[in-house]
C-alpha cells in the first residue's frame, strides 16, 4: 500500500514539473522532499509556539514574548 502510495503521489507530480518545464525525473523524489517540507514546517511551528521562535545558524529570528498576565 505504501509503495502504491509513493507512486500515486509521483504521477500526481507529474502536471507540474511538465508546467514548470523540468525533468519528470524529480517525480519519484518529490514525496520525499515534501515530507521534508512538512516536517520542517512542523518543526518550526512547535518552536513557535514554545517561545523559542525561528533559528536559524544560532540567530533567533522571532520570539514570542508573553508577559505573567497573559499566562
Amino acid at each position: 500500500m505504501a509503495f502504491l502510495a509513493w507512486v500515486l503521489m509521483s504521477v500526481s507530480y507529474l502536471p507540474t514539473l511538465k508546467f514548470e518545464s523540468r525533468s519528470l525525473l524529480w517525480a519519484p523524489l518529490l514525496p520525499f522532499i515534501t515530507g521534508f517540507y512538512l516536517a520542517s514546517t512542523i518543526h518550526s511551528a512547535v518552536q513557535y509556539h514554545r517561545g523559542r521562535g525561528g533559528q536559524w545558524k544560532d540567530r533567533t529570528q522571532d520570539i514570542v514574548l508573553r508577559s505573567a498576565s497573559h499566562s
